[in-house]
């Protein structure tokens, strides 16, 4: 396990496998002196500025328009019966599941919901791989007005396994919870979840041949539960709402131009929100055809993304930033057989974690020459808690990131395109939701001024569920839902600085940690993307944080030259 090294000086270092400092406090000192070369703060006059507050323009659902997500679907079916997913497994041998064939698969299994005693309202947990029973069963408990919850499936049920335990905790927090799992893992999921819960097999929900025939009508205003982030514990139940989710599609729709004759690609899996949501039900909801890769095979190998792209000619894919980079050191490394054509791809967002600029950058050069769109790669933001993403930069090729400058006050930046920090600019907010920026407060504040993000809309969750305190803590007034993001709106296009709780101040001085973790994952020996910065609290009375550093290295570079460099260049 890795050791802190404490220097005598409000900057460390994490060694790896080492117990030594590399260098003394003198030497620290020497080089975190940043008296001579830290430029005087001005104050800023910013009375003049907008607030920071932006509408999207407005949303005229058309009459008509479905209310509930399995009548979209079944309307889909209905004007589109060809179209549906391509399913590649680990040998990448095609399953074609039309929307047609998921509409009659998914009346069967809310027929056997309904055989099983299971009632609208209730909570069914799926522990199921992603293949076509997954989206019977997942879209038979949205017909029956069941929430569906997906988890991922632990390797081994032990203690030990982060995964496991939080499908033990998820599993117990809820009373109205049965356990949907595939037939080999029944035993071992009520083995380790125990006699209280009620696991069942979702073969006995699809091999019965009766069907539901009734139309999609509920009560109940939720189509499904998304847990928060987090791979251990017990995280939130995010309440994710049928108006939502269709408002969400409709305004994305608009700002991104989808088209039914768009191809998607996904390889991420559906127990994350942008899967379930951002791809599979709007590519249902839009009639588009959905490829899906399995998620080892493109982590194992990255430029197989690259290369199904190309092959079935896909118009829209996303990832994470991690991704993007993976992709970049994988062509470094390696020369293609034949080249990937990616002329075809209108937009890959970038969503998830925070975009890195460099790492954008990176990605467009080394694919322009598949013929990669300038603007192809898309920053984007959102949270489960508002259906996934509300601002997307189309712009990417010439507006990537604003730069700016620290005045006086801490939080009011003076922007210019010389400035020492810089964030990427994650676009314009879609038609019918609303972000605003306000201080500790909840004051709006104006454009240029670091606050809350915070968010209204119909795509807002009307909460987590069964936690009085959380929804308390989130909801500050007025329908506003807050986001826990720090950021900032320039030209009414969201700027995000981190979390809340992810500021460092060291000696005064405000120090981000994605600004700070990107410089370091640039120094020649670190591994890009692993690396994370965190402050500690000092507890001398001075009101300041140590910044620690978090890397792994590539080994390529003695540690000792190695982490001089590290501080040299945080420095």
């Amino acid at each position: 396990p890795a050791e802190v090294a404490i220097v005598g000086d409000p900057k460390l270092v994490l060694r790896q496998l080492m117990h030594l400092p590399t260098f003394d406090a003198v030497e620290m000192a020497a080089a975190t002196d940043r008296s001579a070369s830290t430029p005087a703060l001005r104050k800023l006059d910013i009375s003049s500025r907008p607030d920071a507050w932006v509408t999207g323009d407005p949303l005229p659902m058309p009459a008509g328009s479905p209310e509930h997500l399995f009548a979209a679907l079944q309307q889909t079916a209905e004007r589109f019966p060809g179209r549906g997913l391509i399913l590649l497994d680990a040998q990448l041998n095609e399953t074609r599941f039309s929307y047609a064939q998921l509409v009659d698969a998914a009346r069967i299994a809310a027929a056997g919901f309904l055989r099983a005693g299971i009632q609208p309202g209730a909570i069914v947990l799926l522990q199921m791989p992603f293949d076509q029973r997954f989206f019977a069963v997942w879209w038979g408990a949205v017909l029956a007005g069941i929430r569906p919850l997906n988890v991922a499936m632990p390797e081994q049920y032990s203690a030990r396994n982060g995964v496991a335990q939080k499908l033990y905790n998820v599993a117990h927090n809820f009373t109205e919870l049965t356990v949907v799992a595939e037939a080999g893992r029944v035993i071992a999921t009520q083995q380790w979840l125990g006699e209280k819960k009620t696991v069942i097999s979702a073969d006995a929900l699809l091999e019965h041949g009766e069907r539901c025939e009734a139309a999609p009508v509920s009560r109940d205003p939720v189509a499904f539960l998304q847990l928060t982030s987090g791979s251990t514990g017990t995280p939130k139940a995010i309440q994710i709402t049928h108006r939502g989710i269709l408002h969400h599609v409709a305004a994305s729709a608009i700002h991104n131009r989808y088209s039914s004759d768009d191809i998607s690609l996904n390889w991420l899996p559906f127990d994350h929100v942008v899967p379930i949501l951002t791809t599979h039900i709007k590519d249902c909801v839009l009639g588009i055809q959905q490829v899906q890769l399995p998620t080892v095979s493109v982590l194992n190998d990255p430029l197989l993304w690259l290369n199904a792209m190309s092959q079935y000619r896909v118009t829209y894919s996303w990832a994470p930033n991690f991704a993007y980079q993976r992709v970049v050191e994988a062509l470094r490394q390696r020369t293609l057989l034949s080249a990937p054509d990616l002329s075809c791809v209108k937009i890959l967002m970038n969503a998830g974690e925070q975009v890195l600029a460099p790492v954008v950058t990176d990605f467009q050069v080394a694919c322009e020459p598949f013929g990669l769109k300038p603007n192809a790669v898309q920053p984007a933001f959102g949270m489960a808690e508002a259906c996934t993403c509300m601002t997307y930069n189309n712009d990417s090729d010439r507006v990537l990131s604003v730069r700016f400058n620290n005045t006086l006050d801490p939080a009011v930046c003076d922007v210019n395109d010389q400035g020492q920090h810089g964030f990427v600019d994650l676009g314009s907010v879609v038609p019918g939701v609303e972000i605003r920026i306000t201080n500790d407060g909840n004051e709006l504040v104006k454009e240029g001024v670091i606050g809350r993000l915070q968010i209204r809309g119909p795509v807002v969750t009307p909460g987590y569920l069964n936690n009085a305190e959380a929804n308390a803590e989130a909801f500050v007034g007025d329908e506003w839902f807050n986001s826990g993001d720090l950021g900032f709106i320039w030209n009414r296009r969201l700027v995000l600085t981190g979390r809340e709780k992810e500021m460092i101040v060291v000696r005064g001085a405000n120090y981000y940690c994605f600004e700070l973790e990107q410089v370091v994952a640039n120094i020649p020996g670190v591994v890009p993307t692993f690396v994370a910065a965190t402050g500690a609290a000092l507890q001398d009375g001075s009101n300041s944080d140590a910044l620690v550093l978090f890397y792994v290295s590539d080994n390529s570079v003695d540690a000792t030259v190695l982490e001089r460099q590290i501080l040299a260049r945080v420095a």
